[in-house]
């Protein structure tokens, strides 16, 4: 019953300490989300500058393309910990201030 004890006490320190190592470990994770949208600005100067401007973005895998004049497509490279969220919480209102109709929110890209 005692190593039984020990050998708990010990996984459970294990499972504790990988808990704690994954919450700081930075991890470079590939951003890849979709919309489709009504009206569109000519350009998009403004949201990739928005999306650059970000904490933790690696500015050079920053990518928006348009497909059949009614999906955008946005990719990045983000350097984040394992628990991290959306790290673009903003996406939609943003999109929508700087002049895109979006017809539905950003999803993972297919």
């Amino acid at each position: 019953m005692r190593i039984w004890l020990k050998f708990g006490v010990s996984l459970a320190a294990l499972v504790a300490m990988a808990v704690l190592a994954l919450s700081f470990l930075p991890a470079s994770v590939i951003y890849s989300v979709e919309a489709t949208y009504r009206n569109a600005p000519a350009a998009d100067n403004e949201l990739k500058e928005w999306i650059i401007s970000q904490p933790n973005v690696v500015r050079l895998t920053v990518h928006i393309n348009r497909r059949d004049n009614q999906k955008i497509e946005l990719t990045a490279i983000v350097c984040q910990n394992f628990w991290n969220a959306r790290p673009f919480a903003e996406l939609d209102r943003k999109c929508e201030e700087f002049g895109y109709q979006l017809t539905g929110p950003f999803i993972v890209a297919q």
